[in-house]
């Protein structure tokens, strides 16, 4: 049976690159009252979920693409326009297939790739 190892949650800005089945997110209350996203990824070789702290663009991106296949890539930061002013944001690059996870067998011993 699949557990969920706690703990092993990850930034996307120190690993560059993660991919997976998209599962979902949760809210996680921080230090200090603050909250934050983490997002849940599935490994296709399987294995322990990945899951990845949350920032504005992340968060965005992910929102409706529960069940895909998802590539995220970070980009660094870039000076934008935000609703607090102009500032340094952390970016990311998001490519997703939305037919794979149809495909792709759930069960908690495997994680293959559709062909």
């Amino acid at each position: 049976m699949r557990k969920r190892f706690e703990g092993n949650t990850i930034a996307l800005k120190d690993v560059g690159k993660v991919e997976g089945i998209y599962e979902g997110s949760k809210e996680v209350r921080l230090e200090g009252g603050d909250t934050c996203l983490v997002h849940t990824f599935l490994p296709r070789e399987g294995g322990i979920p990945i899951e990845v702290w949350g920032f504005g663009q992340l968060d965005y991106a992910l929102a409706k693409l529960k069940g895909c296949y998802v590539w995220a890539e970070y980009t660094g930061l870039q000076r934008r326009k935000t609703k607090f002013g102009e500032r340094e944001v952390h970016t990311v690059e998001i490519e997703y297939d939305d037919e794979f996870a149809a495909l792709a067998p759930r069960g908690p011993e495997t994680f293959e790739a559709a062909s």
